[in-house]
């Protein structure tokens, strides 16, 4: 995949923003997260993980957050550094 960042967690995965969904890599396993998963934008840019836990997903219309499984999507401008 077309790897745009990467973010390790404290359980020893990765998360890989691509231009095809978001993936999360493991000793063990692999997982694709798409439209499918609740992704809101496909096309992702960067992704960190917060404090709380919850993951940040930058896209090219907005901004996502998957927290405790549930996806908030911020779409706009407002959202997007200038």
């Amino acid at each position: 995949p077309d790897v745009r960042d990467i973010c390790a967690d404290d359980r020893g995965g990765f998360w890989l923003a691509t231009a095809q969904g978001l993936n999360y890599y493991t000793q063990d396993a692999y997982l694709n997260i798409s439209g499918e998963q609740g992704l809101p934008v496909l096309e992702t840019q960067q992704v960190r993980l917060a404090p709380d836990g919850a993951l940040w997903i930058a896209t090219a219309r907005g901004v996502a957050r998957l927290f405790n499984g549930q996806w908030r999507y911020y779409a706009g401008k407002r959202w997007l550094p200038s």
